[in-house]
């Protein structure tokens, strides 16, 4: 998944979700959204 993939994935995220949900759903590659 691209960094803007990521992006993407990110806004459509309701708010309830934290940064390392989505980094652990972006595969866990450690990356800094």
């Amino acid at each position: 998944m691209s960094e803007q993939e990521i992006k993407n994935e990110a806004a459509e995220t309701p708010e309830e979700v934290t940064i390392e949900e989505l980094d652990q759903l972006a595969g866990g590659g450690g990356e800094t959204i």
